[in-house]
Protein backbone atom coordinates (compact mmCIF):
# COMPACT_ATOMS: atom_id res chain seq x y z
CA UNK A 1 0.00 0.00 0.00
CA UNK A 2 1.01 3.71 -0.60
CA UNK A 3 1.34 6.20 1.74
CA UNK A 4 -1.11 9.39 1.52
CA UNK A 5 1.44 11.62 2.16
CA UNK A 6 2.94 13.46 -0.90
CA UNK A 7 6.06 14.36 0.94
CA UNK A 8 7.71 11.50 3.21
CA UNK A 9 11.15 11.04 4.14
CA UNK A 10 12.33 10.03 0.76
CA UNK A 11 11.56 13.00 -0.87
CA UNK A 12 13.69 15.04 1.75
CA UNK A 13 16.54 13.01 1.92
CA UNK A 14 16.77 13.52 -1.75
CA UNK A 15 15.20 17.70 -1.65
CA UNK A 16 17.73 19.03 0.89
CA UNK A 17 21.05 18.15 -0.14
CA UNK A 18 19.75 19.28 -4.03
CA UNK A 19 18.78 22.60 -2.81
CA UNK A 20 22.32 23.34 -0.65
CA UNK A 21 24.10 22.27 -3.43
CA UNK A 22 22.01 24.64 -5.58
CA UNK A 23 22.54 27.39 -2.68
CA UNK A 24 26.35 26.51 -2.40
CA UNK A 25 26.32 27.47 -6.21
CA UNK A 26 24.75 30.62 -5.93
CA UNK A 27 26.96 31.60 -3.37
CA UNK A 28 29.90 30.70 -5.21
CA UNK A 29 29.27 32.38 -8.42
CA UNK A 30 27.92 35.92 -6.50
CA UNK A 31 31.46 35.71 -4.37
CA UNK A 32 33.52 34.65 -7.57
CA UNK A 33 31.66 38.30 -9.74
CA UNK A 34 32.32 40.11 -6.31
CA UNK A 35 36.34 38.88 -6.59
CA UNK A 36 36.30 39.20 -10.19
CA UNK A 37 35.26 42.85 -10.05
CA UNK A 38 37.49 43.60 -7.09
CA UNK A 39 40.39 43.10 -9.24
CA UNK A 40 38.76 45.23 -11.92
CA UNK A 41 38.52 48.09 -10.24
CA UNK A 42 42.21 47.91 -8.38
CA UNK A 43 43.27 47.66 -12.00
CA UNK A 44 41.51 50.57 -12.77
CA UNK A 45 43.13 51.98 -9.48
CA UNK A 46 46.44 51.73 -10.26
CA UNK A 47 45.79 53.03 -13.90
CA UNK A 48 44.44 56.01 -12.23
CA UNK A 49 47.18 57.02 -9.76
CA UNK A 50 50.08 56.27 -12.76
CA UNK A 51 47.91 58.78 -14.89
CA UNK A 52 48.05 61.20 -11.78
CA UNK A 53 51.70 61.10 -11.56
CA UNK A 54 52.10 61.36 -15.13
CA UNK A 55 49.84 64.81 -14.68
CA UNK A 56 51.80 65.51 -12.15
CA UNK A 57 54.82 65.38 -13.53
CA UNK A 58 54.14 67.29 -16.80
CA UNK A 59 52.50 70.44 -14.54
CA UNK A 60 55.95 70.47 -12.88
CA UNK A 61 57.70 70.45 -16.15
CA UNK A 62 55.22 73.21 -17.47
CA UNK A 63 55.72 75.20 -14.66
CA UNK A 64 59.53 75.15 -15.20
CA UNK A 65 59.54 76.23 -18.44
CA UNK A 66 57.33 79.08 -17.69
CA UNK A 67 59.73 80.08 -15.17
CA UNK A 68 62.48 79.08 -17.28
CA UNK A 69 60.84 81.47 -20.49
CA UNK A 70 60.41 84.50 -18.33
CA UNK A 71 64.10 85.23 -17.93
CA UNK A 72 65.97 87.13 -20.39
CA UNK A 73 68.95 84.33 -20.94
CA UNK A 74 66.04 82.06 -22.66
CA UNK A 75 65.53 85.34 -24.77
CA UNK A 76 69.55 85.31 -25.58
CA UNK A 77 69.32 81.62 -26.22
CA UNK A 78 66.35 81.90 -28.52
CA UNK A 79 68.04 84.65 -30.26
CA UNK A 80 71.22 83.25 -30.27
CA UNK A 81 69.31 80.15 -31.88
CA UNK A 82 67.37 82.03 -34.61
CA UNK A 83 70.47 83.89 -35.26
CA UNK A 84 69.38 86.96 -35.37
CA UNK A 85 72.69 87.79 -32.65
CA UNK A 86 76.33 86.61 -32.87
CA UNK A 87 77.52 83.75 -30.11
CA UNK A 88 79.83 86.25 -28.14
CA UNK A 89 76.24 89.26 -28.60
CA UNK A 90 74.03 90.29 -25.58
CA UNK A 91 71.01 92.72 -27.25
CA UNK A 92 68.60 91.97 -24.39
CA UNK A 93 68.99 93.91 -21.13
CA UNK A 94 66.08 93.60 -18.39
CA UNK A 95 63.93 96.71 -17.61
CA UNK A 96 62.33 96.84 -14.23
CA UNK A 97 58.36 97.76 -14.90
CA UNK A 98 56.98 100.41 -13.78
CA UNK A 99 53.28 101.27 -13.42
CA UNK A 100 52.24 103.70 -15.88
CA UNK A 101 49.20 106.11 -15.54
CA UNK A 102 46.95 105.05 -18.50
CA UNK A 103 44.65 107.91 -19.57
CA UNK A 104 40.82 107.14 -18.99
CA UNK A 105 38.51 108.25 -21.26
CA UNK A 106 35.67 110.33 -20.76
CA UNK A 107 32.93 109.95 -22.57
CA UNK A 108 31.76 113.41 -24.31
CA UNK A 109 28.05 114.25 -25.65
CA UNK A 110 27.29 116.50 -27.84
CA UNK A 111 24.11 119.39 -27.70
CA UNK A 112 23.67 118.12 -31.24
CA UNK A 113 22.94 114.75 -30.39
CA UNK A 114 20.02 115.45 -27.88
CA UNK A 115 18.43 117.65 -29.78
CA UNK A 116 14.50 116.62 -30.41
CA UNK A 117 14.33 117.73 -34.39
CA UNK A 118 17.51 114.96 -34.87
CA UNK A 119 15.80 112.77 -32.41
CA UNK A 120 12.65 112.87 -34.70
CA UNK A 121 13.89 112.30 -37.80
CA UNK A 122 15.14 109.03 -36.46
CA UNK A 123 11.74 107.49 -35.91
CA UNK A 124 9.59 109.81 -38.67
CA UNK A 125 10.23 108.82 -41.74
CA UNK A 126 8.87 106.10 -44.03
CA UNK A 127 11.05 103.06 -43.66
CA UNK A 128 10.48 103.13 -39.51
CA UNK A 129 6.61 104.00 -39.80
CA UNK A 130 6.64 101.02 -42.58
CA UNK A 131 7.92 98.47 -40.05
CA UNK A 132 6.01 99.67 -37.27
CA UNK A 133 3.16 99.33 -39.11
CA UNK A 134 4.01 95.85 -40.25
CA UNK A 135 4.92 94.92 -36.33
CA UNK A 136 1.94 96.37 -34.83
CA UNK A 137 -0.68 95.62 -37.47
CA UNK A 138 -2.00 99.36 -37.77
CA UNK A 139 -1.73 102.22 -40.27
CA UNK A 140 -0.33 105.36 -39.01
CA UNK A 141 -1.08 108.94 -40.17
CA UNK A 142 1.02 108.44 -43.42
CA UNK A 143 -0.27 105.51 -44.65
CA UNK A 144 -3.38 105.78 -44.12
CA UNK A 145 -3.13 108.96 -46.74
CA UNK A 146 -1.21 106.87 -48.94
CA UNK A 147 -3.82 103.77 -49.36
CA UNK A 148 -6.87 104.23 -51.45
CA UNK A 149 -10.46 105.29 -50.15
CA UNK A 150 -12.53 102.16 -49.61
CA UNK A 151 -15.07 101.14 -52.39
CA UNK A 152 -18.52 101.88 -50.98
Amino acid sequence: MQSKRPFGKAWLRRAVPVTLVVLGLLVTRVYVMQIVELVRLRAWRDELVAENTELERQVADLSFELDRRGTDAWVVEQLHAMGLVGPDEVRVRAVPMTAVATPTVTPVFSANLLDEPQAETLFHNKIWEAWKDLLLGEQGPRTEAASPPPKQ
